[in-house]
């Protein structure tokens, strides 16, 4: 290649990297669906069971405050509620929640304290144009209402400050091309079991267009690890864990547009002389939605 265009395609090639922002603007509202389907599957003896769940999530995000280098004091509220979970049980039918609803269906009533604590009351933290999380502030009448709540892993303070937090991707100081990997660890109680450790690796796959729209592609993958309690009178092996999934981050807005993330894990759980199988099917994605837009379950 002559001296002169190795240069062009180097410079080509530079000028193709893409740099990837969060972007606030005060007074900026968007809202979002997180929605969730899971299986789990339990055999324990001759026969085994299924619970299957389906959760919608909606949210509202606000930007109420942006400081000159580019970071944003962030509001996001949960707005709405809805689950249904069938149980295993042959002949009940399933067991439905809308925190929209009045009146709760009988079964429901420990999912209405959870989600009443939670729902209408925003979350406030402050997110660097990296998607770096400080200064997370949980709902006053939340955590009061957790504190007296046998409620453990997600359905707690912690974990629901880690679920609003990793809604946030981080993303690269240097710009991107099309293969650029970078991580992020979380950590994350279980009781009775120990502590789950899961970093995601997003891997930069260039522009992709969706639904007549170009969105830049993020490929996501996930590796969980489980760390025993030592006093834990329960015992969990992760015999095997498969997770991974994609986004589609809008540059132009520096927000996501879309994301979806598939999830199959396996356990080996053990309580005194008595030993199960476990395993967790789930489908997860988070949309960005226009106000009043709302899927079924």
């Amino acid at each position: 290649m002559a001296p002169l265009a190795l240069v062009s395609a180097l410079m080509a090639s530079a000028q193709a990297d893409t740099e990837l922002r969060w972007k606030f603007k005060s007074g900026d509202k968007t809202r979002y669906e997180m929605k969730m389907d899971m299986t789990q599957e339990t055999k324990s003896g001759p026969m085994p069971f299924q619970v299957k769940v389906s959760q919608i999530m909606d949210m509202t995000w606000e930007v109420t405050d942006v400081a000159a280098d580019g970071s944003a004091t962030l509001s996001q509220t949960i707005d709405r509620v809805r689950m249904e979970m069938t149980l295993p049980q042959a002949g009940q039918p399933p067991m439905k929640y809308d925190s929209q609803q009045e009146s709760k269906a009988p079964g429901t009533e420990t999912l209405a304290k959870i989600f009443d604590a939670m729902i209408g009351k925003p979350f406030i933290m402050k997110v660097s144009p990296l998607g770096k999380v400080s200064d997370m502030q949980a709902p006053d009448g939340m955590v009061q209402a957790f504190k007296n709540m046998p409620a453990g892993g997600m359905f707690s303070e912690d974990g629901l400050k880690q679920m609003i937090g990793q809604s946030m991707m981080p993303l690269p100081e240097e710009a991107v091309a099309v293969g650029k990997t970078w991580d992020q660890s979380a950590e994350m109680e279980t009781p009775p079991f120990g502590k789950q450790v899961t970093t995601t690796q997003y891997k930069f796959g260039g522009e992709e267009e969706v639904d007549g729209k170009k969105f830049d592609k993020i490929d996501v993958a996930m590796d969980v690890k489980l760390e025993p309690s030592e006093d834990a009178q329960a015992k969990i092996k992760l015999a095997g864990n498969d997770a991974s999934g994609v986004i589609y981050w809008d540059t132009a807005a520096g927000q996501p547009a879309d994301s979806r993330v598939n999830s199959k894990m396996k356990f080996e759980i053990t309580v005194g002389t008595n030993s199960l199988e476990q395993t967790v099917t789930t489908k997860s994605s988070m949309k960005r939605v226009a106000a009043g837009e709302a899927r079924e379950l």
